[in-house]
């Protein structure tokens, strides 16, 4: 078995997606997505919404990351503007991960009295109930979580399909 190396977009996809993905690990711990230990003051909340960050926060950016990683071990880096265009399609793929955190947070602004007590505990100080867990948020959250998820992938798709032709 031999390895082969990573090409260079392979590389600029991996390093900007660890930098994005690592910045907003530092916004999960205000709303507690994975705090397995409140499990036996909340119950069936706490394991809800850490199930949900599994799946929105952990599955569903791995997913993404070895779709992208594997289809851009077939591009070429070329030259000239089409280097450019490519680059710029693979800077932008790690902002589906932005979107992946703004689905999760209108999903518990939508369906918060699954996700957290009401009202909130001393053990949410940085929880805010009036804006942080405000239901008529969800849908823009939802509306941005979209557009983060779909436009890079939209816009990787086309790349795709533009250069295999």
């Amino acid at each position: 078995m031999t390895i082969q190396s990573l090409n260079p977009l392979q590389e600029v996809f991996s390093l900007f997606y660890a930098i994005t993905w690592g910045s907003l690990t530092n916004v999960w711990p205000r709303w507690k997505a994975f705090d397995w230990s409140s499990i036996p003051n909340e119950g069936g909340m706490a394991v809800r919404r850490c199930l949900l960050s599994i799946l929105m926060l952990n599955a569903l950016p791995i997913a993404f990351f070895i779709v992208v990683f594997y289809l851009l071990g077939g591009w070429v880096l070329g030259g000239g503007w089409r280097m450019a265009a490519k680059l710029a399609v693979v800077l932008v793929q790690p902002f589906v991960l932005i979107g992946f955190y703004w689905l999760w947070c209108s999903i518990v602004q939508r369906f918060r009295a699954s996700f957290y007590p009401q009202p909130l505990t001393e053990d949410y100080p940085s929880l805010r109930e009036a804006y942080d867990l405000d239901r008529k948020r969800a849908a823009t959250n939802l509306r941005f979580g979209l557009v983060y998820v779909l436009g890079p992938a939209v816009l990787f798709v086309a790349s795709t399909i533009c250069s295999a032709h």
